[in-house]
């Protein structure tokens, strides 16, 4: 599990978030899936991406991110979003977006529980049950864990983890079919060994 700051889980507030439209985990059988929820869509609310503006392209050398062994950097057209996939494990894969904060957000909890509030209240197939404080390579940050739900027999694990490097918050998230113990394993694995500095 990723290093935890504290032995409980910090307060969820009742209700949950999460993250804005960036690809979640692979899938073979995406085309079946049924279309997300109207007001929500698939990873993120339409008043949500309004209120982020999207996410903030990367710079040059702002974070340095070394992997743990067997991962490695994907090529990606875009500037804004990171994917990283372990190689000998078709579908897990994690992603880093910087956001764009909207004002009243002070920190990477803050946020955390921002996105864990709007996604409990509006989305219909996304939920999070709970809110931790952890570490993250050199920064605190906080975890969310949740599920992104199409039907009984057919669920997704959420993890999104929330860290700020000075004024910056970026978002580490991922997603895997939620009966792949082994996909879970090299996740955690991960979290708890990458560098990030």
């Amino acid at each position: 599990m990723v290093k935890s700051a504290t032995d409980k889980p910090a307060d969820s507030g009742g209700t949950v978030e999460s993250t804005t439209d960036k690809p979640t985990g692979s899938d073979d059988n995406a085309e079946d899936l049924p279309e997300p929820a109207e007001d929500m869509g698939s990873s993120g609310s339409n008043q949500l991406a309004e209120d982020l503006e999207a996410f903030l392209p990367f710079e040059e050398g702002e974070l340095i991110i070394e992997l743990p062994e067997g991962w490695e950097e994907d090529e990606i057209n875009d500037d804004t979003i990171k994917q990283y996939s372990y190689t000998e494990s078709f579908g897990a894969s994690v992603f880093l977006v910087k956001y764009n904060v909207p004002g009243g957000i002070k920190d990477a909890r803050s946020l955390a529980k921002h996105f864990m509030d709007e996604f409990n209240e509006k989305d219909n197939y996304t939920k999070f049950y709970s809110l931790t404080d952890i570490n993250i390579g050199s920064f605190k940050g906080a975890r969310l864990d949740g599920e992104l739900i199409f039907d009984e027999d057919l669920k997704e694990t959420l993890v999104h983890i929330y860290f700020q490097k000075n004024n910056n918050i970026y978002e580490i998230s991922t997603s895997c079919d939620a009966e792949d113990e082994e996909a879970k394993d090299i996740l955690e694995s991960f979290f708890e060994s990458v560098e990030i500095r």
